[in-house]
């Protein structure tokens, strides 16, 4: 179901403080928050969200044992 644009941003907003930190470099970071991967950049305690992306995690992956 769409959203209006302030939702939209509320749910940005959401994800960017509540998601979990994947990567940072310089002055990007990755944050997932469920489905989605925020790319953020933080200059001067502004921060941007320069892109979301979407992924699909079908599960995780299994290791060989040794014997």
């Amino acid at each position: 179901m769409p959203c209006s644009d302030f939702e939209a941003e509320l749910r940005i907003l959401e994800a960017a403080t509540h998601g979990i930190l994947l990567s940072q470099k310089g002055k990007y970071r990755a944050v997932q928050h469920g489905k989605a991967v925020l790319i953020i950049y933080d200059d001067a305690n502004i921060s941007v969200v320069k892109t979301v992306e979407t992924i699909f995690f079908s599960g995780f992956w299994k290791k060989k044992k040794r014997r």
